[in-house]
């Protein structure tokens, strides 16, 4: 077996595999994936470990000794491994508290967008960069001890205009959108989905209510429910919370930002 390990967010696992080549890979990939936030440790401090097995067809993947994946040799299989090691460090983490959300800095604080996977933050992420906030994420709210969020800037996964049904990542850069680089507290947590026939019509809620609303995003709720709540109870206690639904994200960024200008400075 050939091995590397990594530290990230407090969490410590290692990658074996059977093949150096594909080790190789796996090592772009954890770093890809956690945005370069990773530092190399000795393998036997690891907490957590993935073990690839490359055969002539197929790949298998193990985490912790159970058997999580046997894929054809093909691009899902590093698609699967690299989602399983951002799960793997958002939920383990005990340093931070890890939310799906899309996030942008308006006038130096966090805008936050919870939501799950396909539910329109890249969208939302790119259509504020495009009008001047600071991209920090478009996946992870990443919230330390002291409730600040901090930058996660993964390359933002846009649909190709010229290719129908396929997508490509994108740097802020092609946004001309600054990304941010130090943490930062939350101003404006907005809870909002797509609906055809919607009109943007922001609610405001309470902190406690905001909170409620914000659990289902909280990855790491079932590992540590006490300090991750505290934490995000800590981060909104001075922001304004919005719901409302939303038509196309073109009709109603404009009105995004003006609410988030009235009510959070």
């Amino acid at each position: 077996m050939h091995s590397f390990a990594f530290e990230s967010y407090g969490v410590k696992f290692r990658v074996d595999s059977n093949r150096k080549r594909a080790l190789e890979r796996a090592r772009r990939v954890v770093t890809d994936v956690l945005v370069g936030h990773v530092s190399e440790i000795d393998p036997d401090a690891a907490e957590h470990r993935f073990v690839i097995r490359r055969t002539d067809d197929n790949r298998y993947l193990e985490l912790d000794g159970e058997h999580l994946n046997e894929n054809a040799i093909s691009r899902g299989f590093h698609h699967y491994f690299s989602a399983r090691v951002r799960l793997l460090v958002a939920s383990h983490s005990k340093e931070f508290v890890f939310l799906h959300a899309g996030v942008v800095a308006w006038k130096g604080k966090c805008v936050l967008f919870p939501a799950d996977s396909h539910e329109g933050k890249t969208t939302l992420v790119a259509a504020m960069i495009s009008q001047g906030a600071v991209y920090y994420s478009d996946d992870y709210a990443i919230i330390d001890s002291e409730g600040l969020v901090h930058p996660f800037p993964r390359k933002l996964s846009i649909r190709d205009r010229d290719r129908p049904g396929e997508w490509k990542d994108v740097t802020a850069d092609a946004f001309e959108a600054a990304t941010g680089r130090k943490p930062i507290p939350i101003g404006t947590v907005i809870i909002t989905r797509y609906s055809a026939d919607a009109e943007w019509k922001p609610a405001k809620l309470t902190t406690g209510l905001g909170l409620m609303e914000i659990i289902p995003f909280n990855i790491s709720l079932q590992k540590n429910p006490k300090y991750s709540l505290t934490i995000i109870r800590k981060a909104i206690q001075d922001a304004i919370i919005l719901k409302s639904l939303r038509p196309d994200v073109e009709l109603c960024v404009n009105e995004i930002l003006e609410i988030v200008d009235k009510y959070a400075f």
